[in-house]
């Protein structure tokens, strides 16, 4: 039985590249932003030893549809990483900090010190 579901699913027809592209999101969503292993956590440290590692690519030759479909996974990977900073940034700004005694109550820096 195990034989038989493994050349089944080996088989079986996959879908098209086409339409997984189709079905995913053109901006990144919370999973993508917020997962590190996927996108970088941004310390802007000069010198840092972790890099960003793409997909590594396979010794066939690059067809037109494996180049956009690689420049399209960059661009969701590099706006993920630009709309993280920008949130990061926000609440850092914004300085929030719980009020002692309210339980679903914050407080957050004054407009002066913006």
């Amino acid at each position: 039985k195990f034989v038989v579901e493994v050349l089944v699913y080996h088989h079986a027809l996959k879908p098209s590249e086409a339409k997984v592209l189709s079905e995913l999101p053109l901006y990144p969503d919370e999973r993508l932003l917020w997962n590190p292993h996927l996108v970088p956590l941004g310390n802007n440290r000069i010198g840092s030893d972790s890099t960003l590692a793409l997909p590594k690519m396979s010794l066939q030759f690059l067809t037109f549809s494996d180049y956009l479909l690689r420049c399209f996974k960059l661009l969701r990977l590099e706006s993920a990483y630009e709309i993280r900073s920008d949130l990061v940034d926000v609440v850092r700004r914004l300085r929030p900090a719980v009020r002692h005694g309210y339980a679903n109550d914050a407080e957050y820096a004054d407009e002066d010190d913006m």
